[in-house]
């Protein structure tokens, strides 16, 4: 199933395999900000560094968990069709 972006600027994540590969995403968008920020949360509850390291086993500090997940990342990169609308002139 597709993750589609529309050209009146919205996404719609259509599908099992691409609300998890969002999720994926986002976890990943999650574990940067904990890095650059030195510790901050996006929200309350376990950090996106201890959620990834217990969901995917990883094993390292935060900069090692974030390589080793982003090479994940990339490879179900393939699972998900991406299609992009094309802007319709007005």
């Amino acid at each position: 199933m597709p993750i589609i972006n529309h050209a009146y600027g919205a996404t719609s994540i259509v599908g099992k395999t691409s609300i998890e590969f969002y999720r994926l995403l986002t976890l990943q968008a999650g574990l940067r900000f904990e890095i650059k920020t030195g510790g901050l949360k996006i929200a309350r509850g376990p950090s996106c560094y201890s959620r990834i390291k217990k969901e995917f086993g990883f094993k390292g500090n935060k900069d090692k968990v974030l390589a080793q997940f982003s090479a994940y990342v990339e490879a179900m990169r393939t699972q998900v069709e991406f299609i992009a609308e094309p802007k319709v002139e007005q």
